[in-house]
């Protein structure tokens, strides 16, 4: 005889709404969790402090998805997955209904965040990872846009042209499907796409996080 479980891993993320953080005031776009690329933007201490503080509900509520998440990628590496408490655990993403998310209004950009952040010097920086794995998706879909372009270390940011390369190069689409995550090193150039169309009980409620490869391990952290 079979067993079934149904894990309501949206209802868990819903029933914690007082936890979300709103990270654009006039928009439905909030964060369960803590994010270097926003939170370390305050500062470290902040981030650091908000890590700490997030971790014990996050892991007691999604502590499965974690372990199922490094296994994932444990089996892509070949290598030991590892939280280090140092750092927040990956995190949501919430982008409730709203017209507005029709737009390309998400930034451009590449994964950088880890520049934020204090690390060993036994630490990969050559090949960081970025992974998104979509909770649930908008009825006609979700995806990131990419363009062929990578970042260059060396060249200060105020030196790039974004809108010079945006208009030579091809925009790519990448269409996420639930349940599937998506990894990739964030060093091309992408965006989170726009919405398809706006429709009243939509929501896209990913799980996001990086890695690096530090002391051995690969470190996940958000």
């Amino acid at each position: 005889m079979s067993e079934f479980v149904r894990i309501p891993v949206l209802d868990a993320i819903h029933a914690n709404r007082h936890h979300w953080t709103s990270r654009i005031p006039q928009l439905p776009f909030y964060t369960l969790g803590v994010a270097s690329y926003l939170d370390a933007e305050i500062s470290k201490a902040h981030y650091y402090r908000s890590a700490h503080d997030s971790r014990p509900l996050l892991w007691e509520t999604f502590g499965w998805l974690y372990e199922m998440v490094a296994s994932a990628l444990s089996t892509h590496f070949k290598q030991t997955v590892v939280y280090d408490p140092a750092y927040a655990l990956p995190g949501f993403h919430i982008f409730l209904a709203h017209p507005a998310f029709i737009q390309a209004i998400a930034a451009v950009h590449w994964d950088a965040q880890h520049l934020a952040l204090d690390w060993s010097s036994q630490t990969d920086f050559a090949r960081p990872v970025s992974f998104t794995l979509p909770i649930t998706l908008p009825s006609k879909g979700a995806g990131l846009n990419y363009w062929d372009y990578e970042w260059q270390p060396d060249v200060p940011a105020d030196a790039v042209n974004l809108k010079q390369i945006l208009s030579a190069l091809p925009t790519h689409n990448i269409e996420y499907a639930v349940g599937e995550m998506v990894v990739h090193s964030g060093r091309l150039l992408h965006q989170i796409a726009p919405a398809h169309e706006y429709q009243p009980q939509d929501e896209r409620i990913t799980l996001q996080g990086h890695a690096l490869l530090s002391q051995g391990d690969w470190k996940l952290y958000w």
